[in-house]
């Protein structure tokens, strides 16, 4: 193979290393039977079976890791215990955020009454479920590559002998999450791009010069 050749392998290698991203599906699942997933919380909690919860209010936070960046849907059963009010003399509200960015709040009767309402909502959410005890609750996110902070608070309540609440069944799931491309090529392939310019200007030059 002549040197002209092999600039020319060099620079086609070098072109697919620059776009050699790749998209794999995501499945995330923890129905906290065990947990499965690493969640901290701040607030106290009863250490219900099968659930996490019961919590005194606060927040609950699941750091996920994800192979590559991209859209995704997040769903959970979201569980209240005694007296979670809506909007009344007593509202409780629940929200959540996805890497700092506040996507849902929304106040829910679960066995406090009140009026029932969703104040915030800039990820498509759906809420299914209605009475005591659960809503299940599904959005779109967007997910980065690494480290994701998926953040869920339902703020001040009343005592765990009043309202608690708790969270089961949370599942992560993408389509195609793109990974970034962080393949570094050789010293030896970027001298032979640096060459090729290099020859590919000569060569012009020549041609240039014998018209």
């Amino acid at each position: 193979m002549s040197l002209f050749q092999r600039i020319l392998v060099a620079c086609a290698a070098f072109t697919g290393l620059a776009s050699g991203a790749q998209a794999a599906p995501f499945n995330f699942l923890d129905d906290f039977s065990p947990q499965t997933g690493s969640w901290s919380v701040s607030n106290t909690s009863t250490g219900a079976a099968g659930i996490l919860g019961q919590l005194d209010g606060g927040s609950a936070t699941l750091s996920l890791s994800a192979p590559g960046a991209g859209n995704a849907t997040l769903s959970f059963d979201l569980l209240g215990f005694g007296s979670v009010d809506a909007y009344n003399c007593c509202t409780d509200i629940f929200s959540l955020s996805v890497n700092g960015n506040a996507l849902f709040r929304a106040a829910f009767s679960m066995g406090g009454g009140g009026t029932e309402q969703i104040d915030l909502n800039t990820a498509g959410a759906t809420v299914t479920g209605t009475g005591t005890m659960s809503r299940h609750i599904s959005m779109s996110i967007l997910l980065q590559s690494g480290t994701n902070s998926l953040v869920f608070d339902y703020g001040q309540m009343q005592g765990l002998n009043d309202e608690s609440w708790g969270l089961d069944n949370v599942s992560v799931s993408a389509r195609d999450l793109v990974a970034p491309d962080n393949t570094v090529p050789e010293p030896s392939t970027i001298g032979l791009v640096g060459a090729a310019i290099v020859a590919f200007g000569m060569r012009a030059r020549r041609t240039g010069a014998k018209r």
